[in-house]
């Protein structure tokens, strides 16, 4: 039997509204319910689906656009009176067809932790610690997207260890993909995959690119003989742990005092590791504080989502969405020490904006930041218009600062009256979602 991958595209592909559906994606589960194919699925992927579902498959945009085309058409003489009733029955039946799928959304994702043929795993101590590794090897992927290699990398390993040896990852996501929009192989991604014997498909069909009846072993002698061995000592277990604690030592000082903190003697110290190991897994003192931001961004985004997915779906009024949000965004404890993090945040901000290649780090720290606050909206019942919640959060952000500064109310409550006067403005109630 072949063990096969799947992340959030075939969770999509899989649960989308009827007509929206692909058809592979289906034949694929259908395959697995008979027996044929085993599919293995990261849990993360489930959650991170429902966003795009609902936000790419809503019919009412389209069917509007139709409808103001029939205005002018009927005025224009082009559609008599008969077919512009025809069509209009029709986009009703389509809306409210889409409109019933989605409600069934749930349902749809209940089904697949149900079904037989396909093991949902959650994400192991491993397989946070190998996500925090893979960080050092210039994959270049999102944090999510390097969640889910590492569960899908660890999770082989084991079955692999069981007598595994017929794996596949069926991947339409350019970034995980072990090839580049010329077809050139990604060496460090690739020798990831082969290593794990995880060969990985660009389709749903298992068909396409082809595996070679050689592979892995012409594969993987190439990768030792070429990018593998280029791997330093770095991304050895130990130098991987070595590396996050300087990292993450780095991180606290940037935390507490800012950028100037961090400096090689004091990473050192804090990290318990000898000077120069500093300069030995890093190429710089800016290379070091790129990676203490980025880990700061990463255990926000994860302080983030763990606070969202504990958070009930039910139609929240302005005052209470705004205390949700104020515990997301700002802290959830008074007092000082919150406003300690609050001025070494915005400190963050502004010292990135000035260093360009800490601005991309800083804007997905945000992008998560906003994110975090789309699903809060939309568990809270309200309408979802990412350009209005990246403007919420702005506001949030100017709230905060200009608490930071003044002798008013303090962070929170400035932030909680901020939202309260404009939620119900920015991120309405939305009336189609039944009250629980």
């Amino acid at each position: 039997m072949r063990h096969v991958f799947v992340e959030t595209n075939w969770v999509v592909a899989y649960a989308a509204p009827a007509h929206h559906k692909i058809p592979a994606a289906l034949e694929l589960f259908d395959r697995a319910a008979k027996g044929e194919v085993r599919l293995y699925l990261p849990v993360i992927c489930i959650s991170e689906a429902r966003r795009p579902i609902f936000e790419r498959f809503q019919s009412r945009n389209e069917a509007d656009r139709v409808r103001q085309f029939l205005l002018w058409a009927r005025d224009a003489g082009i559609v008599d009176a008969t077919e512009d009733e025809a069509t209009r029955r029709i986009l009703d039946r389509m809306e409210g067809r889409v409109k019933a799928d989605l409600e069934r959304l749930d349902d749809a994702f209940n089904n697949l932790k149900a079904a037989d043929g396909i093991e949902i795993f959650d994400l192991s101590q491993g397989m946070l610690e190998r996500c925090a590794g893979l960080s050092y090897l210039k994959l270049d992927l999102q944090p999510f997207d390097q969640a889910i290699l590492a569960a899908i990398l660890v999770r082989a390993e084991r079955l692999l260890a069981d007598g595994v040896d017929d794996m596949a990852f069926c991947e339409l996501d350019s970034h995980l993909q072990p090839w580049d929009k010329d077809s050139n192989r990604k060496e460090r991604l690739a020798g990831l995959y082969d290593n794990a014997r995880v060969w990985v498909y660009g389709d749903f069909l298992l068909q396409a690119p082809a595996k070679p009846d050689d592979w892995p072993k012409a594969r993987c002698h190439k990768c030792l003989a070429g990018s593998m061995l280029e791997v330093t000592a770095a991304v050895t277990p130990k130098g991987e742990r070595r590396r996050y604690a300087l990292v993450s030592a780095a991180a606290d000082l940037l935390c507490e005092g800012g950028f100037d903190a961090v400096r090689h003697r004091a990473v050192a110290r804090r990290a318990g590791l000898p000077l120069a190991s500093t300069t030995y897994y890093f190429s710089s003192l800016d290379d070091l504080i790129a990676k203490a931001v980025e880990h700061v961004g990463t255990r926000e985004a994860e302080q983030l989502r763990a606070r969202v997915a504990v958070l009930s779906r039910r139609r929240r009024g302005a005052e209470s969405t705004a205390e949700v949000l104020v515990d997301l965004l700002v802290g959830e404890t008074p007092g000082q020490r919150i406003s300690e993090q609050l001025i070494s945040r915005y400190e963050r901000y502004i010292a990135c904006a000035r260093q360009p290649g800490l601005r991309d780090i800083q804007r997905r720290i945000l992008r998560q930041r906003t994110d975090a606050v789309v699903e809060v909206v939309e568990r809270s019942g309200r309408a979802v218009r990412a350009e209005l919640l990246t403007a919420l959060v702005c506001a949030v952000d100017g709230a905060v600062v200009a608490a930071l500064v003044g002798d008013g109310d303090g962070p929170r409550a400035t932030a909680r009256a901020t939202l309260i006067d404009v939620i119900d403005v920015l991120a309405p109630i939305d009336e189609r979602v039944a009250q629980v």
